[in-house]
């Protein structure tokens, strides 16, 4: 019987016992609330000499995952969706750098010894991101002065397109499959329903990666 609510502590050593109670306490297809908190470090520009970067390792933010799912297979999700698309119902996602570890959970193949939660949902599907930004720990307005500095130091993002593999399928835009990898280190919260799992993270990792595949 899974329990409704509670704590998970883990450091490095142990990431294999927390991925195995966090994946025990969740269930299969049921819309779920990640919260992450990360370092931006990775995701801002060093600049260099006169022009360096003056935030570095002093920003960074909270994310809110809403409405996404956890425990469902990709391909299996993009052979439906190319089905409902009026494709051929087969998918076959191109090569990458990581692998299934289990059902909730995926490793990378070099060392298979990162976790990450993968999380996905359908593009018609109702989903929020809800972002905080912090710097020396203080919660920083979107709207100020201060905050307009440090984003200009934010390293562009990608603009976001289909994966080609879902392309080639015959999956439409509309029920294209929207598919992110988020470090286990990173997460603080995970909520379905009335259960909730909180961790406390040993150290701040990785961001939630966005994957085509």
């Amino acid at each position: 019987m899974k329990s409704n609510n509670f704590s998970i502590e883990f450091i490095n050593a142990n990431e294999v016992s927390a991925v195995a109670n966090i994946s025990n306490s969740l269930a299969k297809g049921q819309n779920t609330q990640v919260t992450i908190f990360k370092s931006l470090d990775d995701d801002m520009k060093k600049g260099r000499g006169a022009n360096t970067n003056p935030f570095m390792g002093r920003v960074a933010k909270r994310e809110v995952y809403g409405g996404w799912v956890v425990g469902t297979n990709y391909s299996s999700s993009c052979e439906k969706a190319s089905t409902r698309s009026g494709g051929s119902g087969e998918f076959q996602a191109k090569p990458s750098w990581h692998t299934y570890y289990n059902d909730f959970f995926e490793t990378d193949k070099k060392t298979r010894s990162k976790f990450y939660l993968q999380l996905q949902r359908a593009d018609k599907q109702s989903s929020r991101v809800e972002t905080t930004y912090y710097l020396d720990g203080k919660e920083l307005s979107k709207d100020s002065a201060e905050f307009a500095e440090v984003a200009e130091w934010f390293k562009a993002k990608p603009t976001h397109k289909q994966s080609n593999s879902q392309v080639e399928s015959g999956i439409s835009a509309e029920n294209e499959r929207h598919y992110i990898l988020i470090t286990l280190a990173n997460i603080e919260c995970i909520k379905q329903g009335e259960r909730v799992i909180t961790i406390a993270v040993s150290k701040v990792a990785e961001s939630a990666t966005s994957t085509s595949k």
